[in-house]
């Protein structure tokens, strides 16, 4: 059970940079104030479909998915310095 408790907490940690994008067509455009708070990777990188290319809106979402990775490769790290038995890896 603690492996299992353990591997979620590693699944949770990379999951950090990722976002619920149905906020962003609940909340309505004239409200800026919370619309520049909220602005997360996932909203940037729809916006820069309808302004830029292609190109830098797959590279800001790579750059995404790499950050997720050293992110759950970090909390894997932490888990094996604590329980070497808990780590995926």
């Amino acid at each position: 059970m603690k492996f299992v408790i353990v591997l979620m907490f590693i699944l949770a940690v990379g999951h950090i940079f990722s976002t619920d994008f149905g906020l962003f067509f609940q909340v309505p455009r004239d409200s800026n104030s919370l619309y520049n708070v909220t602005t997360t990777v996932d909203v940037l990188v729809f916006k820069q479909l309808k302004t830029a290319t292609v190109g830098m809106a797959s590279a800001s979402s790579f750059l995404q998915s790499v950050l997720g990775c050293a992110m759950i490769l970090t909390a894997n790290w932490v888990v094996r310095r604590v329980d070497p038995d808990s780590a995926m890896i």
